[in-house]
This record gives C-alpha cells, sequence and structure tokens, in this order.
C-alpha cells in the first residue's frame, strides 16, 4: 500500500514538474516571438501617413493579416517608459525589438510598463521592401527612402515626402500626447551601427527635445557602434590634437553627413542653424550616451564605411568612436561648454546588436 502510494505521488510530482516546464517553453516561445508588425497612423494637420513599427506590446486594434493598423492610443495607459530602437543597414527591426526586450527582462525582471518601439523604415530596391510594400500595404500611405538615406535623416523618394527625422518627432508628438500615455516619463531613443548614426545626428539636430524636457520627460539618445559622426568644425583628428584635414584628398570630408556643410540644402535641415558653436552649446546639454563594443576595430568590417570622409574621422568604429568622444572634450573646453554626455565601453564585444543591447551600457539607461 505504501509503495503503491509513493509510485502515486512520484507520478503527481512528475506530472507537476512536467507542466511547469511546458509552461516554461510556452511562456519563452511567445516571448521570443511577441514582437509584431504593425502600422501606426501619424496625424499632419488635414492629412495623416502610416508607419511600420515593430512593438513588444500588442495592440487592441486589429486590422491587417500581417500587421494592427493603430493609433498609439491603442497601447496600455501604464507605460512609463518608452524605448525607440532603430535597426541598422539590414533593417532588421523585429530582431532589435526582440534583443531589448530580452535587455529589459534581465534589467528589470520584466517588460511590465515598457513599450518597445523599433521603427521599420522602407529602402528601395531591398528585397523586403518589395515583399511589404507592394503586396501588402499598396493602399496605405507609407514613406520610402532610397537605400540607407533614411539613416541620414534625408527625404523619402516615394509616398508622403518626409524627412525620416521627421518620423521621430511626430512619434516624440504622439508619445508625450497625456491622454494616449498619462503614466510617460522616459524616452529612450537607441540605435546600433547605421541606427546609431541615425540617432547620433537626431540627436544633434532635432528642434523638438528641449519642449518635452521642459513638459517633464526625461529624454534619453544611446549612440552605439555608429560607422562615422557628425562634426562641428573642419577639424578631424590628428596625434593628439584636431586639426583642418586636406582637402586635396578629400574635398568634401567636411559635408553633411559628415559634417555641417551644405546642411541647409537638406528638406529636415532648412530650419536648423549651422553655427556650430550655437548647435553644440545646444547638444551639449542633451542626455546622450555613446557606447563602444572594444572589439569593433576591424579596418575593412562588414559596412563599415570606408570613404575618405569617413575615415578622417578614424580607422574603424571604436576608433571613431574614441576620437569622437575626445573631440567633444576638446570643444567644451575651446568654448567653455559643459557636455551632459558619457561613454560606455563593453569588452570582448564587436560589431554585435545582441551583446551591445543586451549590455549594462545599454541597460543602465531603462
Amino acid at each position: 500500500m505504501n509503495k503503491f502510494r509513493a509510485n502515486k505521488l512520484g507520478r503527481v510530482i512528475g506530472l507537476i514538474f512536467f507542466g511547469t516546464f511546458l509552461m516554461i517553453v510556452l511562456m519563452s516561445k511567445n516571448q521570443s516571438s511577441s514582437s509584431q508588425l504593425q502600422l501606426i497612423r501619424f496625424k499632419k494637420e488635414n492629412a495623416c501617413y502610416f508607419f511600420p513599427v515593430y512593438t513588444n506590446q500588442v495592440s487592441s486594434n486589429s486590422g491587417l493579416l500581417w500587421s494592427s493598423l493603430v493609433d498609439l492610443v491603442s497601447f496600455p495607459e501604464d507605460i512609463k517608459t518608452v524605448i525607440v530602437v532603430q535597426h541598422g543597414i539590414a533593417r532588421n527591426g523585429s530582431s532589435y525589438c526582440k534583443a531589448l526586450e530580452k535587455a529589459c527582462v534581465q534589467k528589470k525582471g520584466s517588460q511590465k510598463n515598457i513599450l518597445i518601439i523599433a521603427p521599420h523604415f522602407f529602402a528601395k530596391p531591398f528585397s523586403n521592401y518589395e515583399l511589404f510594400y507592394k503586396k501588402e500595404i499598396t493602399n496605405y500611405v507609407v514613406p520610402v527612402w532610397r537605400e540607407q538615406e533614411w539613416s541620414q535623416g534625408l527625404c523619402s523618394v516615394q509616398g508622403v515626402k518626409a524627412s525620416s527625422f521627421s518620423v521621430y518627432d511626430d512619434l516624440l508628438k504622439e508619445l508625450t500626447n497625456k491622454e494616449q500615455f498619462p503614466s510617460l516619463q522616459k524616452i529612450v531613443f537607441v540605435g546600433h551601427s547605421a541606427g546609431g548614426q541615425y540617432v547620433h545626428r537626431y540627436s544633434i539636430l532635432n528642434n523638438a527635445h528641449e519642449q518635452y524636457v521642459q513638459a517633464g520627460y526625461e529624454i534619453v539618445y544611446i549612440v552605439a557602434n555608429p560607422s562615422s559622426y557628425l562634426y562641428f568644425t573642419h577639424e578631424r583628428p590628428f596625434k593628439n590634437t584636431f586639426r583642418p584635414y586636406n582637402t586635396i584628398e578629400c574635398p568634401f570630408y567636411n559635408y553633411y553627413k559628415y559634417g555641417l556643410e551644405g546642411l541647409e540644402d537638406h528638406c529636415y535641415c532648412s530650419l536648423i542653424s549651422n553655427n556650430p558653436q550655437k548647435l553644440f552649446k545646444r547638444f551639449a546639454q542633451r542626455q546622450v550616451c555613446y557606447v563602444l563594443g572594444m572589439n569593433d576595430t576591424d579596418s575593412n568590417g562588414l559596412h563599415l564605411d570606408n570613404h575618405c570622409e569617413a575615415q578622417a574621422q578614424g580607422k574603424n568604429r571604436f576608433d571613431r568612436g574614441t576620437l569622437y568622444g575626445e573631440y567633444e572634450r576638446y570643444l567644451s573646453e575651446k568654448w567653455g561648454i559643459a557636455l551632459n554626455h558619457t561613454h560606455c565601453y563593453v569588452p570582448d564585444v564587436g560589431h554585435d546588436k545582441d551583446s551591445i543591447m543586451e549590455s549594462y551600457c545599454v541597460r543602465k539607461n531603462f
């Protein structure tokens, strides 16, 4: 009798353990596949346009077979932090969204009260543009950019005409609507590689930042492993100092996207002051964190910008990031302007978005 009861108890315990294991597997599966491609409707005066994003939260609205056609108002009202993560040259927003989900769980223990948004810039002639834009959302006004021009804030070439930076402006406007997100306190913009270039230039050039900080929001920019930076003057690294670069070797080294020359020719930048000192003073006060993988040192690395304009900034991504930090400190001392920027280095990591996103350097900003 005792043996029978022991066997029965063993089977019950076994079933409990199996059920618990199965539940954990299913929860992990759901979590790993939780990012969904959705269309957000941005309203601009008497018109509107739609923009694709991946999110970690499922909207209460439903629409297309492969997405939800949503206004941001349909997300939970108890969101306190929004993390906007920008994809790189591969435009794999879903992968970035999942990496941030994992990082949030490591930092907070859950994704509760956190909304992750991974904007997806359509660009032609790439394959996923062909797949989604032509087959799925032909009837919606969705902007499309030429190749990698979205990473520079340039204007779209198809659909509604818009600078890629104006997409973030519109996103900020929606997120800071108290009726939609009454509990929101913090907005974090994070980008890696080409996404890092985008976030870096947006952090300098946008005119929206101060009004939202004055309204009580904390806004943070995380710039990770970009291939190049935006310089404020004609000076570039030279040994232990900075001086003008050789225009014979590289006549356009100081033109946008590498410098401020020609800035006024771009659709987003026409209203932005190109006074270097004034622009740097505004930028220096913004909360910016540079994150560099210490092994991102391949001078012939995949998708590394090796144009002379980029080479004027350093040999590789780690070199360029380190030198840009020195350049900011150089301008800070030269012009007597205090910096609100930090630099964080991730050991034993190269050009690896997952390791960067899950690093302490990124997670500490959540």
